[in-house]
């Protein structure tokens, strides 16, 4: 019988907001896919990935101020990052950066 896999979103912070995903009981995570986007019309922004309990930085993306045309900026990371049941990650962004963050949830064997 195939095994089927679908994304799963794990964040979604706007302005900043501070939040965190925990690896349910019975799973391992991936992270896939990471956007920043930086809202300010003035300032660099900077977005943060952290996992837990490791305090490892996942991804620290810093994003410059709009261009010239107006141009808004913004970053899409593919990532491969594992992280098992009981972890967590979290996303630490300067309070006018977005995140979405999203990859897959696996059973284990």
């Amino acid at each position: 019988m195939p095994a089927y896999v679908y994304s799963h979103s794990f964040l979604k912070s706007h302005g900043g907001l501070t939040l965190l995903y925990t690896c349910p009981s019975g799973y391992r995570a991936v992270v896939r896919n990471v956007t920043i986007f930086n809202s300010s019309l003035a300032s660099a922004g900077t977005g943060h990935l952290i996992h837990w309990p490791s305090d490892c930085t996942i991804l620290q993306r810093s994003l410059a101020p709009p261009a010239i045309d107006g141009t808004m900026q913004s970053s899409n990371d593919l990532l491969h990052f594992v992280f098992d049941a009981g972890e967590w990650i979290t996303c630490a962004n300067d309070p006018w950066v977005d995140m979405t963050v999203s990859g897959y949830l696996l059973t284990l064997p």
